[in-house]
């Protein structure tokens, strides 16, 4: 029956297909090594939460444990999800997006294809992923200090991140804004998590170390802030 025969070989290719992108999903994720540098050295601090739980931290949480002198870790660094939309003469598209503080690329080792990273004094400034490059902006090798409309605002380029980099927690991210610590700090609720926070061992400490100092730095935050 060459309709039966055809719905069975359609099924069997579409098994197939999805099997060889769930094992690709699963080698990326749990074998591969994770495309930072050092990455032994790099960890994410998570709040815990009910049933065994994680998730985000306070900003006013990572404040205190950057600019506390017997944390073992450094280059602390804090990020948002956000998405924007991208305006071109002739289409419009939501892209992921992450906001990150200047010290984001720093922490994870990164260093742009073109241009160069998120400065201090330009609220404005952008950076993109390659994928978006390519897809959206033509692979244009005058990228660098162009202007493109994100929600309508114009924000410049400043630089171009490698191939082979994956923003954490967002393999879709290809913005990166610059994070805007005023609200968050105005808004005086300490229980709103709203960041994402990664660190490195500093020099000469060891995972069971930090851990140690987690326990005691949280019981520190439950006995200032019931």
């Amino acid at each position: 029956q060459p309709l039966y025969a055809l719905g069975c070989v359609t099924t069997l290719a579409l098994a197939v297909a999805a099997a060889a992108s769930s094992f690709a999903v699963v080698k990326r994720a749990l074998f591969d090594p994770l495309p930072y540098a050092d990455s032994d050295r790099l960890v994410s601090v998570l709040t815990a939460v009910a049933d065994n739980r994680t998730g985000s931290l306070s900003i006013f949480v990572f404040e205190d444990l950057r600019r506390d002198p017997q944390t073992p870790l450094t280059n602390f660094t804090a990020f948002r999800f956000n998405s924007a939309t991208y305006q071109s003469a002739d289409t419009a598209e939501s892209i992921e997006a992450q906001e990150v503080d200047t010290a984001y690329f720093d922490t994870f080792g990164i260093r742009p294809a073109l241009g160069g990273l998120l400065p201090t004094d330009d609220p404005n400034a952008v950076v993109v992923s390659w994928r978006f490059w390519q897809r959206s902006l033509s692979a244009a090798a005058d990228v660098v200090g162009r202007t493109i409309v994100l929600d309508g605002v114009g924000r410049h380029v400043v630089g171009v991140l490698p191939e082979t980099f994956i923003a954490p927690y967002g393999p879709q991210v290809d913005l990166f804004l610059p994070l805007n610590m005023r609200p968050l700090l105005a808004d005086t609720a300490r229980a709103r998590r709203t960041t994402s926070v990664f660190a490195r061992l500093a020099p000469g400490a060891t995972h069971e170390q930090a851990s140690a100092y987690m326990q005691t730095f949280s019981q520190g935050q439950r006995d200032r802030y019931p």
